[in-house]
């Protein structure tokens, strides 16, 4: 440093302006190189940035005359292979066939490449091939994948190509295109890989359904013959056998094309698809499926699977703008996105900023880049834009830290950064810091403009976590474990069962011990925390948690903040649980053992499941293990015998409390956690409508981590700084126990 006014790079100091302005100006060359990411280096024509590996091929005399063609089809594919060979379309009409050049023989050649080609490339096929209405025109245009839709794409051409059955989940933001790119993939499988290969089409009302019909049809009005090698003749839909939800597709001379049928229907009249026998599936806004006592949505899905089987190139694209957590939908959607549950189904989700609609360019004169295909460095060359750009990027930069909403904004300076930092443009903040004046409160734009896949599922009234202090500490602590296994002692039960603990690296029935830092040799009293949330027995209830919190930075002049250094999860038997819980302490150096004891606030489910055996659970350990947390004491009217009453009493008062600490240790980021699981619960924590605290309802929701932690953060900000361990504190490996008072 410079006497405080400048900033040493290398040999070079610079002033504090120069410093900054450095760091705007590499802000604005990756907003340049984020756009150009979105608008440049796709062209569906020659194939250039299509999805899947391909090929450079030189033909001088075809209509494209240098293609980068999927490797699949220049290996495979016969016609390919000897134009390749022969290197014109003349030669291998003349040398390869032995006929007589002519120009309709030529043209002939040109659609057989290009068929062959489409087998194994769809972006090529849709831009050749297919048109779409404009949304903001109006106008009939060829259908040029955008951005988002491209992202789509690569996911269903990953699957396609590695054999996979594709099986895809997909909130969305509006007016991203998913829909139209679901539907036109399946009309490219039926166009061009494989006949008799029938689709239902499935929203969750008829007028929906009406509607993506329509879309289809217009495809075919504007499709020509000869993409179906019906060449000269005219294409439209007819019905099939009579029925109103089935169609094929015919030529206007009324011979059926490829034998494939499409049926168009609700989720409200499913039973009119069920007998087909089909290929592939396009189900639309699935998140609006209502479950009735003759109908569920799951119920559903499993009959589709069942007629579509599991073969390469079937398909169930399940997609749908987000409505609820905790619904059919949401739950398909995370437990395909979550790497520890098995599942055939790959999440893919686009936020609101990759979508080229929700933009704001800083000269309006390039409004619309993508639909005007104005080229991007013709916009980045713009005499004004770096300038404009570079005062973004100050702007942003300024109000990075600022948890209040900026002036003239309704949104704070935290939000618009955490934006830049998830992969937004400047260009899509400049649009979303606008657009958000228009909602009375953000929760209603992010219900319509999800920034990611938590916005689409939820109104974040009632979260009781801020979920972007939440991202902001996942996105810098989360890490993996060091070790994943199980602590067990030679026995389960009594003083030995305690003193034999050790580790084993397996997973016993579903429980889970994480380590991410072992306990070391350093002689520090109060150091750790073992706080239990006590769960249930049996697979479909809440899990016991016992959340291990090193408090060594907490030490006075260390500057350092208590961090999780270890978790288990899992179903216990109620008479083992406690056993278990003195164990890990244990080998924490006889951490401070704080188990929960639940009274008022008791989960009624839990209780009705299992009864509520806290108290006993926590009494039996009590004589083995000294260094357990004292909630209070009794004493006994008539001897006056003080008596000590173990564990953390959760009611209503020390919920809030709980929580209410919690969410300071959250925002301040007062606590490390590198546990991902930890930050899935905090973002689904809600207030009820009855004023109760608890995980969103849904499939696989849990809060047991967030209690177990917030019970372990509210005892250690409370217990005696930790302090080096005297030579003379005695020899029992043991502290006594704390009380309430103390604490």
């Amino acid at each position: 440093m410079a006497d405080g006014g400048g900033t040493a790079t290398g040999t070079k100091t610079l002033t504090l302006d120069e410093a900054a302005t450095k760091i705007y100006l590499e802000l604005v060359r990756e907003n340049i190189r984020r756009n150009r990411e979105i608008f440049e280096g796709f062209n569906p024509v020659t194939g250039k940035g299509a999805p899947g590996p391909r090929v450079k091929v030189k033909i001088p005399d075809s209509p494209v005359k240098v293609q980068y063609m999927p490797e699949r089809c220049v290996r495979h594919n016969i016609l390919i292979k000897k134009l390749i060979k022969r290197g014109t379309i003349r030669k291998y009409i003349t040398d390869e066939m032995g006929w007589e050049y002519t120009e309709e023989r030529y043209q002939d050649v040109v659609y057989a490449m290009m068929l062959a080609r489409s087998e194994e490339d769809p972006a090529f096929y849709f831009a050749m091939i297919y048109k779409i209405v404009d949304k903001e025109e109006g106008t009939v245009i060829p259908y040029i994948l955008n951005y988002g839709q491209r992202m789509l794409l690569e996911k269903q051409e990953e699957m396609r190509i590695a054999g996979k059955p594709i099986r895809i989940v997909m909130p969305k933001a509006r007016q991203f295109g998913g829909s139209t790119e679901t539907q036109l993939y399946g009309k490219w499988m039926q166009d061009c890989r494989h006949r008799r290969w029938n689709m239902a089409i499935m929203a969750h009302q008829t007028a929906a359904s009406i509607r993506i019909r329509a879309m289809y049809d217009l495809a075919l009005e504007n499709q020509p013959g000869w993409s179906v090698r019906c060449k000269g003749k005219r294409l439209k839909s007819a019905p099939f056998k009579g029925s109103t939800a089935d169609f094929v597709v015919k030529t206007n001379t009324g011979e059926v094309v490829r034998d494939s049928v499409t049926t168009v229907a609700s989720y409200e009249n499913y039973d009119a698809s069920r007998s087909a026998n089909l290929k592939m599936a396009h189900l639309s806004e699935v998140a609006y499926w209502k479950e009735t006592e003759q109908k569920k949505p799951e119920g559903v899905l499993s009959s589709l699977n069942g007629t579509i089987g599991n073969r390469p190139d079937t398909m169930i694209v399940m997609e749908s703008s987000g409505r609820v957590v905790g619904d059919f939908f949401y739950n398909m959607y995370h437990e395909a996105k979550d790497p520890e549950i098995p599942s055939a189904w790959e999440a893919m989700y686009v936020p609101f900023y990759l979508i080229e609609l929700y933009r704001q360019e800083f000269n309006p004169n390039y409004q619309g880049i993508f639909r005007n295909k104005i080229p991007w460095r013709e916009v980045e060359e713009d005499p004004g834009y770096i300038d404009k750009a570079m005062e973004f990027a100050r702007w942003l930069v300024e109000n990075k830290d600022n948890p209040n909403w900026v002036k003239g904004y309704r949104q704070t300076g935290k939000y618009f950064w955490q934006l830049w930092q998830k992969g937004a443009s400047f260009e899509a903040i400049s649009w979303c810091r606008d657009k958000i004046n228009e909602f009375r409160s953000y929760s209603y734009f992010a219900t319509e403009f999800p920034s990611d896949d938590v916005e689409c599922f939820m109104a974040a009234g009632n979260l009781i976590f801020n979920k972007y202090s939440v991202d902001a500490m996942q996105q810098k602590m989360r890490k993996a474990p060091i070790f994943v296994g199980n602590i067990v002692g030679d026995e389960d039960k009594g003083a030995r069962a305690i003193r034999t603990a050790h580790l084993i690296d397996r997973l016993d029935d579903g429980q889970a011990l994480k380590i991410w830092q072992m306990p070391d040799c350093l002689k520090v009293e109060n150091r750790y925390v073992v706080s239990v949330d006590i769960g249930g027995r049996s697979k479909t209830s809440d899990f016991t948690v016992m959340t291990v919190i090193d408090r060594f930075g907490m030490m006075r002049d260390m500057g350092g903040r208590p961090r999780v250094v270890a978790r288990w999860r899992g179903h216990i038997r109620h008479d083992l649980l406690a056993w278990k819980a003195a164990q890990l302490a244990h080998f924490y150096q006889d951490a401070m053992l704080v188990i929960e004891k639940n009274t008022a606030d008791t989960r009624k489910d839990r209780l009705e499941e299992e009864g509520e055996h806290s108290g006993t659970i926590i009494d039996e350990i009590a004589d083995y293990y000294p260094n357990m947390y004292i909630g209070r004491t009794e004493v006994d009217k008539v001897t006056q015998k003080v008596t000590n009453v173990y564990g953390f009493h959760t009611n209503t008062l020390t919920k809030e409390q709980v929580i209410d600490n919690y969410i300071a240790y959250i925002e301040d980021e007062l606590y490390e956690d590198p546990d991902e699981q930890a930050y899935r619960e905090l973002l689904i924590y809600e207030r009820k409508e009855d004023g109760t605290m608890g995980n969103v309802d849904g499939k696989n929701n849990h809060d047991d981590i967030v209690m177990s932690t917030g019970i372990g953060l509210w005892v250690s900000q409370r217990m005696p700084l930790p302090v080096w361990q005297m030579e003379s504190s005695g020899g029992s490996g043991l502290i006594k126990s704390g009380t309430a008072a103390d604490i």
